[in-house]
């Protein structure tokens, strides 16, 4: 767990951490689903240079969980555009296999007085998401961190 920062609010001290999944077995599903069949609209790893020995072949992708087939029946603007997030899958899938980027948990522990009273994290955020939405991320965190701190520390005071 790395520390990313330490703020005061509400006469609360609240501590950022970003929390790296190492587990490599993110679900992408929502992305598409490596193969060794070959179905239409589907990548072939060894043209697109991605493929290694003892790996799936293909990539058969479905952004938005729609398929090839499906965008089709829709008709040509919407093939269009399933051919581009199809593209953008593609590429987002190879680089979480490779390990180019992970998902990470950003944590805010809230503490009075140094006992850790509240907690708020978000789990499954891609590692590269940039700066602006991580802090994002991070002031909803605090935001519920020290709500449940006040929440604790009121039950506390109240018995």
């Amino acid at each position: 767990m790395e520390k990313i920062k330490n703020i005061d609010i509400d006469g609360y001290t609240v501590d950022i951490y970003h929390e790296y999944d190492g587990d490599g077995d993110a679900d992408t599903s929502f992305l598409g689903e490596f193969s060794d069949k070959w179905e239409t609209g589907a990548f072939d790893r060894r043209k697109t240079g991605d493929y290694e020995r003892g790996q799936f072949q293909y990539f058969i992708p479905s952004p938005g969980c729609e398929t090839y087939a499906e965008a089709k029946k829709r008709g040509k603007k919407n093939l269009t555009e399933w051919v581009h997030q199809a593209k953008y899958a593609h590429v987002r899938v190879e680089k979480i296999a490779r390990g180019d980027i992970s998902y990470i948990g950003v944590i805010a522990k809230a503490f009075k007085n140094g006992v850790l009273l509240g907690e708020g994290s978000l789990w499954g955020v891609e590692s590269d998401s940039g700066s602006k939405y991580l802090d994002d991320v991070a002031n909803e965190c605090t935001f519920w961190a020290v709500e449940e701190a006040k929440a604790k520390l009121c039950e506390l005071v109240r018995d």
